[in-house]
């Protein structure tokens, strides 16, 4: 149970450090959360791993840091919709009807992030996250971190 709460976790905080920042930025200016939030969320990916007990996990924690922000993103999308003009829910209706459309969150998260101004921003950790996982599995990444 110790190693599944271990990588919830890690799927929870990639979703923070690329939601949060996305949905600050976008009560600033939209076109930067194209940017700003992966950012943020690469610069979690990089970091964890050299600390401590994450170190044998870099590859894991990277795939579930992009399961994170594919997972949560509905979620997230529906918490900042409300603070740039939307409406949060009107009816238990409404409830039911994103409980269906976030059980379908590969495609929901793509859908909704075109609407919230966040694609760019989605498809680019994307394509980083799964760069990084690839390069970190061959053997291209190398830290000079010293394991405890």
């Amino acid at each position: 149970m110790g190693r599944t709460k271990q990588w919830a976790l890690y799927t929870l905080w990639g979703a923070m450090s690329y939601w949060i920042p996305d949905i600050l930025v976008r009560l600033i200016w939209v076109p930067l959360a194209s940017f700003f939030p992966p950012v943020i969320c690469y610069a979690f990916c990089y970091c964890l791993p050299r600390r401590g007990k994450h170190q044998k996990s870099k590859i894991g924690i990277t795939l579930c840091a992009l399961l994170g922000v594919w997972l949560w993103g509905p979620t997230a999308m529906l918490i900042g919709g409300p603070l740039s003009g939307g409406t949060l829910f009107s009816s238990c209706r409404d409830l039911l009807q994103f409980l269906y459309i976030w059980l379908a969150f590969p495609l929901s998260t793509w859908v909704m992030s075109t609407y919230s101004g966040s694609l760019g921003g989605v498809a680019l950790i994307t394509i980083a996250l799964i760069v990084r996982a690839i390069a970190l599995k061959a053997g291209w990444i190398r830290d000079n971190v010293k394991s405890d």
